[in-house]
């Protein structure tokens, strides 16, 4: 999501603020997302992926 200009980075550090869990965020494509989920499988590093089906619009997966 490379493209947010920084909108996520208050969430982010409202959420860790709030529950003591650190949020990341990534900037892959849609192939590499599914490559690094099928890779992890077994050993998952993340418990959410957000993508987005249009411009602006936030969609969890």
């Amino acid at each position: 999501m490379g493209s947010d200009d920084g909108r996520y980075d208050k969430v982010f550090a409202d959420f860790t603020q709030q529950t003591g869990i650190r949020a990341e965020q990534g900037d892959s494509g849609s192939g590499e997302v599914v490559q690094r989920a099928l890779q992890e499988k077994s050993n998952p590093q993340a418990d959410r992926q957000v993508s987005r089906a249009f411009p602006g619009d936030p969609v969890c997966v």
